[in-house]
């Protein structure tokens, strides 16, 4: 009668290893678009709550959007408890005043290309549009779609730039 060890072998371990190292990799990979999407998620939603700060601040200042020298920091604490600051850069999202015909552009650049909610924004490009007129027409970071993007530190040839005016 022969005794036996119990155990694994070398190659069931490896085996193992790499079963476990491939489920790990699949997890990463939709971690990475989850928190991408979560991430573009509170970028439209903090471009709402600035819209409805703009708006906040046109009612109560005689129909008049803030200048592009006063920044969107004017709008808290009164209209916003803090303005919002994009999660990955925290910078404050670009925003423009076109005083001519008293209305304003502001814009996030989103990580996801094949987003929804870019189906239903302003799509503003002002190399082929006029948003104002006469000398108004310099827009200061949101020249065109992909400036609006690259603001947020995000390089891509698609429209990535989710964008509201008044």
């Amino acid at each position: 009668m022969t005794y036996r060890e119990r155990g694994f072998t070398l190659i069931e371990l490896l085996v193992v290893i790499a079963i476990i190292g491939v489920l790990a990799s699949i997890v990463m990979a939709s971690l990475i678009t989850a928190r991408q999407k979560a991430r573009d998620a509170r970028r439209v939603s903090d471009i709402e709550q600035i819209r409805l700060g703009l708006e906040l601040f046109w009612d109560a200042n005689s129909n008049v959007y803030p200048t592009n020298g006063q920044t969107l920091t004017v709008l808290q604490p009164t209209y916003l408890p803090t303005v919002p600051k994009d999660p990955t850069t925290t910078n404050i999202y670009p925003y423009y005043n076109c005083a001519s015909n008293n209305s304003y552009h502001i814009g996030a650049g989103l990580e996801s290309t094949n987003s929804s909610v870019l189906q239903n924004d302003a799509d503003i490009d002002y190399q082929s549009a006029t948003f104002c007129s006469g000398n108004d027409n310099v827009v200061d970071g949101l020249s065109t779609k992909a400036n609006c993007a690259q603001e947020n530190g995000i390089t891509s040839a698609n429209d990535t730039c989710f964008d509201l005016t008044n």
